[in-house]
């Protein structure tokens, strides 16, 4: 198993420290084109890509709206869904994956909409 790219990594090929990786990454803090630069070619290269669930505990948020039907005779087979991620206006453009669901045979919604 391929080990995972962290800041740190991205920090030792950057020539910087992890906190400095964090803050440009998140654009937190404005640092000289060059360091961003070598910052952003070090991602580049490692093919770092942060870690959504140590993202969510760290915030406790997950960003995640979602469904859950309940099943009836006609209905055994999961209805065919969509995804798609999209920025939430009142949550500072925070990424937030949706999930539609096609009606069943049966012409049944969803039973119940979850968000967090």
């Amino acid at each position: 198993m391929a080990q995972r790219i962290t800041l740190k990594h991205v920090a030792a090929q950057a020539g910087v420290s992890y906190q400095t990786v964090s803050k440009v990454l998140n654009k937190q803090v404005q640092v000289s084109k060059e360091t961003e630069e070598r910052i952003m070619e070090a991602v580049r290269i490692l093919g770092y890509r942060p870690n959504q669930v140590a993202r969510n505990l760290r915030t406790q948020r997950a960003r995640l709206i979602g469904y859950t039907w309940a099943p009836t005779p006609l209905t055994r087979s999961i209805p065919s869904s969509t995804s798609s991620s999209k920025a939430c206006p009142r949550r500072r453009k925070a990424p937030v994956t949706t999930c539609c669901a096609s009606p069943t045979t049966s012409g049944r919604r969803p039973s119940r909409l979850t968000a967090t």
